[in-house]
């Protein structure tokens, strides 16, 4: 994925040398991030984007992951992670995030998009962006539906 600047931040996909940055931003230890990223970065159904503020630090990160399902014949993406550094709040990173990681799923065949979230704020973010309640989860579709 290439790079897009929006709103002063940069996204991208993720490279190994992010590691640091999302053990930081994630308060992980750093040789497990590097660790986790590495296994990420080496998973052809993963895609791994990051969001840098203008300055270069890390503010924010987004996992999809692409699988097949006996439910449709497309593949379903399904993001495990969402997360924008509590100071970058509320300034639209986590949608801009969330559209990217839209298009991966998208690039990959996908039709829906799923997201867990568990807590109310994740909740709230995940009905203000399309998806509805499915189960325990979430769910978007991420092409029109041709009837």
């Amino acid at each position: 994925m290439t790079a897009s600047l929006r709103h002063g931040v940069d996204l991208r996909g993720a490279a190994a040398t992010d590691a640091a940055g999302l053990a930081a931003l994630l308060g992980a230890p750093p040789e497990a991030m590097r660790r986790r990223l590495e296994r990420l970065l080496t998973d052809t159904a993963t895609t791994v984007l990051v969001a840098l503020d203008y300055d270069g630090a890390l503010i924010g990160a987004a996992v999809l992951q692409t699988r097949p399902t006996l439910l449709d014949d497309a593949p379903t993406a399904e993001l495990s992670t969402v997360f924008v550094a509590a100071a970058e709040r509320r300034r639209g990173i986590a949608r801009l995030l969330l559209k990217a990681a839209a298009q991966a799923g998208r690039s990959a065949g996908c039709e829906a998009m799923a997201m867990l979230a568990a807590e109310a704020p994740a909740r709230c973010f995940c009905e203000a962006s399309g998806f509805k309640p499915d189960g325990q989860g979430f769910t978007r579709p991420l092409r029109r539906r041709r009837d």
